[in-house]
């Protein structure tokens, strides 16, 4: 697994290039058991199990000061523009050159939904798991769970259309863009 790195993001790939892992067949992750904190949920708790984890990416970008409240934890809309990076770093890591454009596909976001566990502040390293938790025809679900250390901070889903990228005409979901982002995977996300 490659560790890529700039100033605020971190993303963690099994290479360079995701579309040679997908051509490879080196495009999934096998953890032998789940993280506690990505199938803790209040309603019951579930026993960690093998799962397989086609593409799932996990971003970590420290919180800045300016993002944070008079209360000194992070102001509730920047959880959703954490989400976004999260997504627009792990898309953009499937192009070869980071230029999503030429993936020929594009999304637009019809829906988000956000709950919170608990605060991160100031200097806090924020590491948000994102990957897809439903495919639909022309639709799909990111789900994000974001934490500090093991501690859960947020968790949620953004529901997304596919659409053409001159036209903005919604479309299906190509197959190489499901084969690149990869299976659903099963975490307890916000509907």
């Amino acid at each position: 697994m490659q560790r890529i790195r700039d100033e605020r993001h971190v993303g963690f790939f099994r290479s360079g290039n995701c579309l040679e892992d997908l051509i490879s067949g080196e495009h999934s992750l096998r953890f032998a058991t789940e993280p506690d904190y990505v199938k803790t949920n209040t309603r019951s708790r579930r026993q960690p199990q093998v799962l397989e984890l086609s593409m799932p990416f996990h971003h970590q970008m420290r919180v800045r000061y300016c993002e944070c409240d008079q209360q000194g934890v992070v102001f509730n809309a920047h959880y959703v523009a954490y989400m976004d990076d999260a997504t627009e770093v792990w898309l953009s890591s499937f192009a070869p050159d980071g230029d999503e454009a030429k993936l020929g596909w594009d999304w637009m976001v019809a829906r988000v939904s956000v709950n919170w566990e608990s605060s991160a502040r100031h200097g806090d390293t924020l590491e948000i798991d994102v990957g897809i938790v439903h495919w639909g025809t022309t639709s799909f679900h990111f789900g994000f769970i974001g934490r500090v250390g093991e501690r859960v901070v947020f968790r949620g889903r953004s529901v997304c259309v596919s659409v053409e990228r001159h036209t903005l005409k919604k479309t299906t979901v190509p197959d190489h863009v499901r084969g690149l982002m990869g299976d659903a995977v099963d975490w307890d996300v916000p509907e």
